[in-house]
């Protein structure tokens, strides 16, 4: 007769698992189908999660929530991406009621809806009150405040399942560089946004180093770390990481996909202030870019060219515009301090681009030793209203 087989030497299929809590016995889960990621903006903000989205103040940031918050309302695109249709929830700190309002009006006028449309969308202006959602007793350890009970509430009682958070400075209530309590905080807001089966955006500020490398981040690496994508929304920048012209680019925004744990990262827009709203600017973001900086480089290569020429009308020297001559302004300049940083050909651009604009000409420069008239190339003069002659000038 065979051995009988002892409950230890029983195989493991037939052992009696009990299973608590959320652990997961993973047999149970052959043949059940995979359960498809649900996006609230299509590769950009994820359901059940937190997303964070850095801008510094001013920038436009809680403009392009509020956009966002509208699109989603109305499932409409937003800046061209499919969004999923469901109630939202705003929770600005920073902005009163009445400016809200007024913001609200100029979305929806870009958008073409009216309030009666907008039955899907709720926020409120938290300007004057306790916003703090989670406070710290105790060196990392963290608590629900009221305040967040009663967001909570107010999002279950509407049913939102986007809800915008503005911003991390008014509602984390710990150190923003301690990591254990940035994770606590985080971890609570990705729980708001696993009870309401959708998604929760934290806008935030980025700190001085975030902004000095443009990678638009802010404390302690915990909140970029626990966070599952985080876009940032900034003012374009040149090669250098200096940002561009005033003149050129002071209502353009760069919108950044810096984090994305499950889709693509680095995808980019470039958006234009235009009517109170952020619309997206034609043209490929790089083209846009390289067009501003060559517009601004060549500003400032031809304001050297200019000063180059008046230190040599200084010194009483006259140059030609003559590729044949000795005194060929270009290659003449190209040998001076501030004429060797841009080089001979950007010097020849520039002089084209002056004559071009009726700021230098040929003419009179003065008189020589000999008495005789000395002609070269000099800003160009214009009378002003008194009659008075000037030189020409940017």
């Amino acid at each position: 007769m065979g051995q009988k087989m002892s409950p230890q030497n029983e195989p493991p299929e037939t052992n009696p698992i009990v299973v608590s809590g959320n652990t997961i016995f993973l047999p149970t889960l052959q043949d059940k189908p995979v359960p498809e990621r649900e996006w609230v903006v299509d590769g950009w903000i994820l359901s059940d999660c937190v997303t964070a989205f850095y801008g510094d103040g001013g920038v436009g940031k809680s403009l392009l929530a509020m956009q966002l918050l509208t699109c989603v309302a109305l499932g409409k695109n937003f800046l061209g991406i499919k969004t999923k249709q469901m109630p939202v929830f705003g929770f600005f700190c920073e902005d009163t009621e009445d400016e809200l309002h007024r913001r609200q009006v100029r979305i929806n006028d870009h958008y073409n809806v009216d309030f009666q449309q907008l039955k899907n969308m709720y926020w409120q202006s938290r300007v004057g009150f306790d916003n703090v959602l989670m406070t710290f007793i105790r060196e990392g350890v963290g608590s629900p405040s009221k305040a967040y009970e009663y967001l909570r509430n107010e999002v279950l009682r509407v049913g939102a399942k986007l809800v915008v958070i503005d911003t991390a400075a008014d509602t984390f209530g710990g150190n923003e560089n301690m990591r254990p309590q940035v994770r606590q905080f985080i971890n609570l807001l990705g729980k708001l946004a696993l009870e309401i089966d959708g998604a929760v955006v934290l806008c935030a500020h980025p700190s001085a180093s975030g902004l000095a490398n443009n990678s638009g981040t802010g404390g302690s690496t915990a909140w970029n770390n626990t966070v599952r994508s985080r876009i940032y929304l900034s003012r374009p920048t040149d090669k250098k990481g200096e940002e561009l012209g005033e003149d050129d680019a002071r209502d353009l925004r760069e919108l950044s996909k810096m984090k994305s744990n499950y889709s693509s990262i680095g995808d980019k827009f470039f958006l234009r202030w235009c009517d109170g709203v952020l619309i997206v600017e034609r043209g490929q973001a790089s083209d846009i870019v390289s067009q501003i900086a060559r517009k601004n480089q060549d500003k400032e290569d031809d304001e050297i060219f200019l000063s180059l020429l008046d230190q040599l009308t200084e010194q009483g020297r006259t140059v030609s515009d003559s590729k044949q001559a000795l005194s060929y302004a270009p290659k003449i300049m190209s040998t001076m301090d501030m004429g060797k940083k841009i080089g001979k050909a950007r010097l020849t651009e520039s002089m084209a681009r002056l004559f071009a604009a009726n700021v230098i000409d040929r003419g009179f420069i003065g008189l020589g030793k000999d008495r005789k008239k000395k002609e070269g190339i000099r800003r160009k003069p214009q009378k002003t209203e008194c009659g008075e002659v000037q030189h020409g000038c940017l």
